[in-house]
């Protein structure tokens, strides 16, 4: 990757996992020549009959898959994210896709633990932590999409860099836009002066919530409305683009408090 002039010095760098790369190009080998070995078997009549007509479909399959991952793997080798002060530089399938931090509209971000479970315990208590898994997404001006999870070296890291970038710039923006009337997208929510609107439901007025809670532990917002026993709308986290900036309109809007934590199961 090369520095972008444009948005300033360079200020830090996020590869790839190598590990997983090394993985995909020892596949990338290995598959064409088991391909390669599958076909002459066929070919020579090593096998007979039907084994021979499908070693050699499978051979045939295997070929071509192979040299597609060890050439996108090869191609994505130089791929990463670099970080400069007035932007970001995304290099992706070996294009550089440069992006002033002005220019990013929405970012979604996700983080959660990962429990293994013993498919016959259902006992929560007795699970094994797998670590904290992150995802990110962000949406430039001009509709291009970009996502990074783990396999980027300290995602984390990175994530928090964009998000403390952009919410400044994105908050101004969205305050305006909301106190002229206008509708504001968060991605599965949406909201105005009057209310809130979610896939396949009609708009809940500001007044008729009465529990907004943010389950970190689950990655879900639940929305529910008075005198309604049933729950008005369950959010995955993942699916907020902007997510501090929609709280911050909910604690502004709401007649009751945002919550935090965990609902019992």
């Amino acid at each position: 990757m090369s520095d972008s002039a444009e948005l300033g010095p360079l200020i830090d760098t996020f590869e790839p996992m190598r590990q997983g790369q090394k993985i995909n190009l020892a596949a990338g080998v290995v598959l064409p020549v088991v391909g390669i070995l599958f076909i002459l078997a066929g070919l020579l009549g090593v096998l007979q009959g039907g084994w021979a007509i499908f070693c050699g479909s499978v051979g045939f399959i295997l070929v071509p898959i192979g040299i597609w991952g060890y050439r996108t793997t090869r191609r994505q080798s130089h791929d990463g994210y670099e970080v400069y002060q007035n932007g970001i530089v995304i290099t992706e399938d070996g294009v550089l896709n440069p992006i002033a931090w002005d220019n990013i509209a929405v970012f979604y971000s996700m983080e959660f633990e990962r429990f293994s479970r013993n498919k016959f315990n259902f006992n929560r208590e007795k699970e094994s932590s797998m670590g904290v898994y992150h995802f990110y997404r962000l949406q430039t001006t001009g509709g291009q999409t970009f996502k990074f999870d783990d396999q980027i070296l300290r995602a984390n890291q990175l994530g928090n860099i964009i998000e403390r970038e952009t919410v400044p710039r994105l908050r101004p923006i969205i305050q305006q836009r909301f106190a002229a009337g206008e509708t504001i997208n968060f991605g599965r929510i949406e909201v105005n002066q009057q209310g809130i609107t979610i896939p396949k439901k009609s708009l809940l007025p500001w007044n008729n919530v009465s529990v907004m809670l943010v389950e970190w532990e689950r990655t879900r917002l639940i929305i529910e409305e008075k005198d309604n026993p049933v729950k008005w709308g369950k959010i995955d986290l993942a699916h907020i683009g902007n997510l501090e900036l929609f709280l911050e309109i909910a604690e502004d809007q709401l007649p009751i408090a945002v919550e935090y934590g965990t609902i019992p199961t």
